[in-house]
C-alpha cells in the first residue's frame, strides 16, 4: 500500500508551486487581456445605457388591457352598458335611509300604503240643515309595498276612493318619490318627500298603511273626520306606528330632530363652560357649513400654509441637502448619534456598578465596644448581592448594571461589524445629496406621481362606488331595548359582483405599485446619468425629464412586470384578510390562527419581492 501512487489511489495530484517569475508572467498576461482591462469611458460619456431597447413589452400591453377592462366594468356598473350578471348601481343606495319595509328612500320603485278605501255607509249627526255626515270605512288591507298596483274593480268615482298627497291615482305612496327618512318612536323609519321644518302636533307621519287612513280622514271635508285623524294619529303614536311632525333638519337624507340636537348642544356647552371654553365662539363656528369653515380657515391662514408649509420647508430641505454635502458633517451627525446611543447604555451601567452598588457592600464602619473594662473590636458588616435572594435591592442594582453594560457591549460589537456598511451608507447619502442639488426637480417628482395617482383614483373610486351599490339590500333588525329596534341595511353580492370587486381591488394594487415603480426607475435613471457623466455642467432638471422619457419609452413594461408581482401578492393578502374576518365572525379560533400564520408568511413574501425587484 505504501507504493500506491496518488493517481492510482484516486486522489488528485497536488499542483506544483509556481515560481515568482512565473506568477509575474501570468499576472502580466492577465492584465494585457482585453477582457481584464479597466473600463475607460470616453471624454464625452454622458451616462450608461443610451442604446436602450424596450423591455417586457407583453406586460405593458397587459397593463393597458387591464385598464381597458376596468373601464368596461365601470361602464357596466354605472349602467352605461347593460349586463344581466352585473346590475347597475346607484350611489344613493349607500347614502339614503331605509324604511321599515327595507325600501331605500328615493330609490326603490315600490308603491306602499293601503291603495284604496271602501265606503261602507254614510252616517249623519244632527237635524235638518245642521247635519254633519261622514263615511264609515271598512278594515284596511295589509301593506305589502308592491312594485305594481292594480285598481280594484269596485273602485269608482263616487268619492269612495281618496286621493293621496303624493299620488293622484289612489291612497298610495311611491317610495321612489320620497327621498328622506323620518324616524318613528319605534326606531324604524318611513320615507317622506321632505323633512318637516316646524313643529305641528296635529299632523302625523306614520307607517304607510296607517298613513293612508290618517291622510284619508285629514283630507276629508268633514270636521269629524279631521278630529278622528288627530285621534287616530295620537293612538298610533302610542303604538309606535306614527310620529307627530317635529322640526327637523336634513342631514344626508335623514330627518334629524332639532330638539335632540339642542339637548346635546346644551349638555356639551355646560361641560365646555365648566372647563373654561368660550361656547359662543364654538357655536358660531358650528353654525357654518364645512365648506364655509374650510374657506374661512384657508383665508385666515393661507400665509402660514403657503409660507411655512411650502416655502420654509422647501428652503430648509435645500439647506439641509447643501449642509450634507460639506465633508465631515454627515459623518459627524451619524457617528455622533451612534456614540450617544452607546453612552445612553454605558454610562448608566457604569454608574450603577461603580458608584451605586458599592454602597451596598459595607454597612457601617469599624468600631469597638468596652465590656467590663475590656475593649472589643467590631468589624463593619459586609453586604452586597446574595444571588440566593435575587429579589433584594442590591441584586436589582447589580443586575440592572450588568444588563446595561451587556447592551452597550452588544451595540459596540454590532457597530464594529457594520462599520463598513455605515461608511458606504454615508458615502451614498452624500452622493444623493449632490445629485438632488444638481437636479432639484427630483424633490418635486413625488407630486407628479401623486397627480398620476389622482387621475387614476377619480374614475376608479366612481366605478367602485357604483359597483358597491349594485348589491341586494338585506335588512337586519337591531334591538337596543325590548320595544325599540332599528333596521340597518347590509348588501349581499353575487359571485359575479364579488369577482368584479376583487378585480377592482387588484387593478388598484397594480396601478399604484406601477406608479411607484415608474418613480423608482426615473430616479435611478436620473441619478445614474448624473453619477457617470463627467461634465456635470450638462446635468440639470432636463436630465429628470429625459429620464421620464426613457422610463416610459423603454421600461414601462418592466415597471408593469414588477408591480404585477406585488399586486398579485397584495390581492392574495386581501383575500386572506377577508377570510380572517369570516373566521373571526364565526368564532373559529383554529381557522383564525392558521390564516394569521399564512398572512404573516405572505407579508414576508411581499417584503422580499419588493426588495428583489
Amino acid at each position: 500500500s505504501g507504493s500506491l501512487t496518488r493517481e492510482r489511489s484516486g486522489f488528485p495530484r497536488r499542483p506544483r508551486r509556481r515560481s515568482e517569475g512565473a506568477r509575474r508572467k501570468v499576472k502580466m498576461a492577465d492584465e494585457n487581456d482585453p477582457d481584464n482591462r479597466k473600463l475607460e469611458a470616453p471624454a464625452d460619456f454622458d451616462g450608461p445605457g443610451k442604446n436602450r431597447r424596450c423591455t417586457d413589452i407583453p406586460c405593458c400591453i397587459l397593463l393597458c388591457a387591464a385598464w381597458a377592462a376596468m373601464t368596461g366594468l365601470g361602464l357596466i356598473a354605472t349602467g352605461a352598458v347593460a349586463n344581466e350578471d352585473l346590475p347597475a348601481g346607484n350611489p344613493m343606495r349607500l347614502v339614503n335611509g331605509m324604511d321599515y319595509m327595507a325600501n331605500i328612500c328615493g330609490i326603490d320603485d315600490k308603491v306602499c300604503g293601503v291603495g284604496y278605501q271602501e265606503a261602507k255607509q254614510e252616517k249623519c249627526v244632527g237635524y235638518g240643515d245642521y247635519q254633519v255626515c261622514t263615511k264609515v270605512y271598512g278594515s284596511f288591507p295589509k301593506d305589502d309595498c308592491e312594485s305594481t298596483y292594480k285598481k280594484s274593480a269596485s273602485d269608482d268615482d263616487d268619492g269612495a276612493v281618496w286621493d293621496g298627497p303624493y299620488n293622484d291615482y289612489n291612497q298610495t305612496y311611491k317610495v321612489a318619490s320620497l327621498p328622506k327618512a323620518y324616524y318613528l318612536p319605534s326606531g324604524m323609519a318611513v320615507c317622506v318627500k321632505e323633512c318637516p321644518s316646524e313643529n305641528n302636533f296635529d299632523e302625523f307621519i306614520c307607517e304607510y298603511d296607517y298613513q293612508a287612513k290618517v291622510d284619508a280622514l285629514m283630507d276629508s271635508d268633514s270636521i269629524i273626520d279631521n278630529a278622528l285623524a288627530i285621534t287616530y294619529g295620537l293612538k298610533y303614536t302610542n303604538e309606535y306606528k306614527c310620529m307627530p311632525k317635529v322640526e327637523t333638519y336634513d342631514y344626508m337624507g335623514y330627518c334629524m330632530p332639532v330638539a335632540a340636537q339642542d339637548a346635546i348642544e346644551i349638555s356639551m356647552n355646560a361641560a365646555l363652560e365648566a372647563k373654561g371654553f368660550n361656547t359662543t365662539q364654538i357655536q358660531a363656528a358650528a353654525d357654518k357649513g364645512w365648506w364655509e369653515m374650510f374657506q374661512a380657515d384657508f383665508y385666515t391662514s393661507y400665509g402660514v400654509i403657503l409660507g411655512c408649509g411650502l416655502g420654509v420647508t422647501s428652503l430648509v430641505g435645500f439647506i439641509y441637502l447643501y449642509i450634507l454635502r460639506i465633508p465631515g458633517v454627515l459623518a459627524l451627525v451619524v457617528w455622533g448619534i451612534i456614540a450617544m446611543i452607546e453612552a445612553f447604555f454605558l454610562l448608566p451601567g457604569l454608574m450603577l456598578y461603580m458608584v451605586t452598588y458599592p454602597e451596598y457592600l459595607v454597612i457601617g464602619e469599624d468600631s469597638s465596644i468596652a465590656i467590663n473594662g475590656t475593649d472589643y473590636a467590631l468589624d463593619a458588616v459586609t453586604g452586597g448581592c446574595d444571588w440566593s435572594e435575587p429579589f433584594s435591592e442590591a441584586c436589582g442594582v447589580l443586575g440592572l448594571a450588568y444588563i446595561l453594560l451587556g447592551i452597550a457591549a452588544l451595540w459596540a460589537c454590532i457597530i464594529c461589524c457594520l462599520r463598513s456598511r455605515i461608511m458606504l451608507a454615508l458615502g451614498i447619502t452624500q452622493e444623493a445629496a449632490r445629485a438632488v442639488a444638481a437636479m432639484p426637480f427630483l424633490i418635486f417628482f413625488p407630486l407628479v406621481q401623486a397627480a398620476g395617482l389622482l387621475v387614476f383614483f377619480i374614475p376608479w373610486v366612481i366605478f367602485s362606488i357604483y359597483l358597491a351599490s349594485s348589491g341586494t339590500v338585506v335588512a337586519e333588525t337591531v334591538c337596543y331595548t325590548t320595544s325599540t329596534c332599528i333596521q340597518v341595511k347590509n348588501f349581499e353580492y353575487s359571485d359575479e359582483q364579488l369577482g368584479a370587486g376583487l378585480y377592482m381591488l387588484f387593478i388598484w394594487f397594480w396601478t399604484t405599485q406601477f406608479i411607484i415603480a415608474i418613480g423608482q426607475l426615473v430616479i435611478a435613471l436620473a441619478v445614474s446619468q448624473w453619477y457617470f457623466t463627467r461634465d456635470k455642467s450638462t446635468i440639470g432638471n432636463v436630465t429628470v425629464f429625459d429620464s421620464v422619457r426613457m422610463a416610459f419609452r423603454y421600461h414601462m413594461g418592466s415597471a408593469a412586470f414588477g408591480s404585477l408581482i406585488i399586486a398579485i401578492i397584495k390581492t392574495i393578502r386581501a383575500v386572506i384578510m377577508y377570510l380572517q374576518g369570516k373566521a373571526a365572525k364565526a368564532k373559529n379560533r383554529l381557522a383564525s390562527a392558521i390564516l394569521c400564520c399564512i398572512q404573516c408568511c405572505m407579508w414576508c413574501v411581499e417584503k422580499c419581492m419588493k426588495f428583489i425587484n
